[in-house]
């Protein structure tokens, strides 16, 4: 039985920490910041409605919110269930909805929302854009 014990412990703690390998509670700080459909729109001129606001755990558009409470890095991106809070709509949307965020590179990123094709902005230098 004592080996068993000595056995189970480390499998255990491997197990533990490899699931928190791919797992986070909130998104990565190369994620984070504005981005923006083009890169002429990322200024103080440019159209707020084609902005994107990236936080640790919501990714804000011109008319809705996207938050989830936690974050898995899958494959090259990051996937969340999120809570939506639409413009117009009071309270959140039924159920959870599905997010994926890829960087693809410093400078772009894919978001895909409910599975549907990925759309892509560009980082906006300044964080005065929002």
């Amino acid at each position: 039985m004592t080996k068993a014990i000595f056995v189970m412990i480390p499998l255990l703690f491997a197990l533990n920490t490899t699931s928190t390998v791919f797992a986070a509670d909130v998104l990565p700080q190369n994620l984070r910041g504005v981005w923006a459909l083009e890169p002429a729109d990322c200024s103080n001129d440019g159209a707020a409605d084609f902005r994107v606001k990236v936080t640790a755990n919501e990714v804000v558009f011109a008319a809705s919110a996207w938050a989830a409470r936690r974050w898995k890095q899958s494959g090259s991106g990051w996937h969340g269930l999120a809570r939506v809070n639409e413009e117009g709509y009071a309270g959140h949307l039924p159920g959870l909805r599905s997010i994926t965020l890829q960087l693809t590179s410093g400078k772009t990123l894919k978001i895909s929302l409910q599975g549907e094709p990925a759309t892509i902005y560009h980082r906006c230098l300044s964080s005065k854009a929002s």
